[in-house]
């Protein structure tokens, strides 16, 4: 969903949950962190199986060394899809 929203609950569940932390630079004296999490849905039409929307949301903060740079974005994502057989569909996201 970081690279493409209109991905949001295009999966084979019903819910996606992601999580990530990433630590580099141990040798410096404040090491660079960063942490991101992920969670997205589908929601299916009444009696149509092969539409629906996603929903998601995404958190991401990353924290830089000494100078105390920080970075910190909540981001929303929804789509539709519809969905020919499958492995083949078209989905639109914002």
């Amino acid at each position: 969903m970081s690279l493409n929203p209109a991905m949001a609950g295009v999966h084979s569940g019903d819910y996606s949950f992601t999580a990530n932390y990433r630590s580099q630079w141990q040798s410096a004296f404040v090491p660079y962190t960063t942490v991101f999490a992920s969670a997205d849905s589908k929601f299916f039409l009444k009696n149509q199986r092969n539409m629906f929307f996603g929903g998601g949301l995404t958190f991401y903060h990353d924290f830089s060394g000494d100078a105390n740079l920080t970075n910190t974005q909540v981001g929303l994502s929804g789509s539709y899809t519809y969905s020919f057989d499958r492995e083949n569909f078209v989905s639109v996201g914002v």
